[in-house]
């Protein structure tokens, strides 16, 4: 015997499906779009070999991983430092493994304590996550990428009042689900502001900014014959 449906139904997988229409078999339709890539041919997905091409040099203090955008990838940098990062170092033998001085176990352990792990969000995607990325276990901090993510707003500079609102939101987040938070500041005056919202990891200034000073200082120097 066959067993038919008129619901399109078929019983061993209980799957059923919708009536056939012509929009079904349009790909500018949702109707008719694959749910996993909504009609797009392709998928963001996020790839932690791309973030950290070179597993074997040293990353053992930690690492700043840009541009997450959701929980999901959060979760994927966690994964791939607490397991295939140190494994990959240990196994290439060079200064990140201390030259396999030090045991697989004690090694493993050292990179699970010590090693700092902060996402950067530097963009709406990232923005409008935050909530959830800020919990993911094991994360130990998030950045703020603050002139990126003035740029992803559509806004001229970090100054400007969406930007501002979304970095209050970014903190708000993080001191919720216990997160440390960074950020860049030019001057170590402008990181007032900044701790009493909460961020307690600083980036100030930038080498280039180190390197003129020092230039401008060697130039100084000479033409006063010091």
């Amino acid at each position: 015997d066959r067993l038919f449906s008129s619901k399109l139904a078929r019983v061993e997988c209980g799957i059923s499906m919708p009536g056939m229409t012509p929009r079904a078999f349009s790909f500018n339709s949702p109707h008719g779009a694959c749910t996993e890539c909504q009609g797009l041919g392709a998928m963001h997905a996020f790839d932690p070999i791309r973030i950290v091409p070179h597993q074997t040099k040293s990353l053992v203090d930690g690492a700043i991983v840009p541009h997450v955008a959701s929980a999901a990838d959060a979760r994927a940098v966690v994964d791939f430092v607490r397991s295939a990062a140190p494994q990959r170092a240990y196994a290439g033998m060079g200064r990140a493994a201390d030259y396999r001085r030090t045991g697989w176990r004690d090694f493993q352990q050292a990179v699970h304590t010590q090693f700092l792990t902060v996402a950067q969000i530097d963009d709406a995607a990232g923005l409008d996550a935050v909530e959830e990325i800020a919990r993911v276990p094991h994360l130990d901090a998030v950045f703020v990428g603050a002139l990126s993510l003035a740029l992803a707003l559509d806004q001229p500079d970090a100054a400007a009042p969406p930007v501002q609102q979304a970095i209050a939101r970014i903190c708000t987040a993080c001191t919720h689900a216990g997160r440390r938070i960074g950020m860049h500041v030019l001057s170590a005056g402008a990181r007032a502001r900044w701790t009493d919202q909460g961020v307690n990891l600083f980036v100030i200034g930038n080498d280039l900014n180190l390197l003129r000073q020092g230039a401008d200082a060697a130039v100084q120097a000479f033409r006063a014959g010091r």
